[in-house]
């Protein structure tokens, strides 16, 4: 058996990774993603049309694609669990279509956007909590819509209304 057949029907989480990761996706989480490239809003559209148009009726239920200003977000699942081997051929599919239209895949990073959501009666009190543990507050501008906070690397982190976020692990608060 070679590392990308099943064991029994599905792919084991490392021969999934192992499997898609050298075609410029990465495996997270049970879904297959990769980001491409595009120079507007319009040639993305204009791509995800063609890419659709490409793989068919066979990529139904399991090809999600997001369309951003200038990029796709492109998903491949398993409606019924993890990837399989049809999936691992739908994500060689998209890759070889990708470059036949000259796009690019973005360098995927270990990108990580948190979250955290609190009923907007208690907003307040979870950020001096936050604080009070020794959270910092990068900026409070935009406040009570989202309050933005620095992650380790001092990065923005934006917390969107009713939530609020920290750098310190949920145990220190």
């Amino acid at each position: 058996m070679s590392e990308f057949e099943p064991l029994g029907r599905f792919l084991s989480r490392t021969a999934a990774s192992a499997a898609v990761t050298s075609l410029g996706w990465r495996y997270v989480l049970g879904v297959a993603q990769a980001t491409v490239q595009a120079g507007s809003l319009a040639e993305a559209a204009r791509s995800a049309a063609e890419v659709v148009a490409q793989c068919g009726e066979p990529a139904s239920g399991r090809l999600l694609i997001d369309i951003r200003d200038g990029y796709l977000i492109l998903t491949v699942q398993n409606p019924h669990g993890n990837l399989a081997k049809p999936e691992v051929e739908l994500i060689r599919q998209v890759s070889a279509i990708v470059l036949g239209l000259g796009l690019t895949m973005a360098p995927q990073r270990n990108r990580i956007h948190v979250d955290i959501s609190v009923p907007h009666d208690e907003a307040s009190a979870r950020l001096d909590a936050a604080l009070k543990a020794g959270g910092a507050l990068m900026s409070d501008a935009s406040a009570p819509a989202f309050w933005v906070w620095p992650t380790l690397r001092a990065t923005r982190r934006a917390s969107p209304p009713g939530r609020a976020g920290t750098t310190k692990p949920a145990a220190r608060l």
